[in-house]
């Protein structure tokens, strides 16, 4: 078991994603359309992430609203150099009636 901190996590994964971006191994995986909204999600190892726009179109939010459920827990974010993106799985289960999502720090 390693222990790191957050930002050491988050310093970890943004190097991780930007060699898997010069790799090419970080693919676009196909469009979705939701609400009348064409959504092009972010796939890294698998893992479906929405951008803070889309996910705010998607959701009906502003940016805001987004931050303060990110500091609440309702729903996490990760960041990408200065990017902003939500995982697709969790906006689904917000989508879906589930009222938080539940991380465990790391």
């Amino acid at each position: 078991m390693v222990f790191m901190t957050k930002q050491d996590f988050e310093t970890l994964l943004q190097e991780q994603v930007q060699a898997m971006v010069e790799a090419k191994t970080v693919v676009a995986p196909s469009d979705i359309s939701l609400k009348g909204e064409t959504i092009k999600p972010l796939s890294v190892n698998g893992v479906k992430y929405l951008s803070r726009t889309d996910t705010s179109k998607l959701l009906n939010k502003s940016f805001p609203a987004l931050w303060r459920w990110n500091n609440s827990g309702k729903l996490s974010n990760i960041k990408i150099g200065q990017n902003v993106y939500y995982r697709y799985d969790d906006i689904v289960k917000l989508l879906e009636g589930t009222n938080s999502i539940q991380r465990k720090e790391i």
